[in-house]
């Protein structure tokens, strides 16, 4: 027992002092990143931003390696399968909040966001769900960007982009 709280006593120690640490860190010293958060809200002051690469499947034919975006995603949901002028959302694949990564976005010119709040939207990121499986999930849930408006941060996708995005090209 006496080593636990000796093990315990030093983590709050060291704890206290990172943060002691943290808070008395120059501006000059954040990683240029990682966008400063706005201090109250969960959501990046600058929006998404470059997360390095990942290999991504195309039309069911292969994989291509792309550039993938980091956002904050403040509201858990289904990815969504999107085609003609219709989707659902699948049950099996759902993205959990915190800090994802998307691989470009596309606007949809028949399928809006699932509503939250006031936040209304028509563009779709697309990323792979933590549970698997590939998907379109809703601007509507990411902390960053406005009502009809491009998430800050991501690129559009390709024309031709996996199924031709959700519910066809803009």
């Amino acid at each position: 027992m006496k080593n636990f709280r000796t093990t315990l006593t030093t983590m709050i120690a060291m704890a206290s002092g990172a943060v002691a640490l943290t808070a008395a860190a120059p501006a000059s010293a954040v990683v240029p990143t990682e966008p400063a958060r706005t201090s109250g809200t969960s959501a990046p002051a600058a929006g998404c931003y470059a997360a390095g690469t990942r290999s991504i499947p195309i039309d069911g034919t292969g994989w291509v390696t792309r550039n993938v975006y980091s956002c904050h995603v403040y509201r858990s949901t289904q990815l969504w399968h999107i085609f003609g002028d219709g989707g659902y959302a699948d049950e099996n694949s759902i993205l959990n909040a915190g800090r994802n990564w998307f691989v470009c976005q596309m606007k949809s010119g028949l399928l809006n966001n699932p509503p939250v709040g006031s936040a209304v939207n028509n563009h779709w990121v697309y990323t792979l769900g933590d549970r698997g499986g590939w998907g379109w999930f809703p601007a509507t849930h990411i902390s960053s960007g406005g009502n009809w408006s491009p998430i800050p941060g991501v690129p559009s996708c390709p024309p031709a982009f996996y199924h031709q995005g959700p519910g066809g090209p803009a």
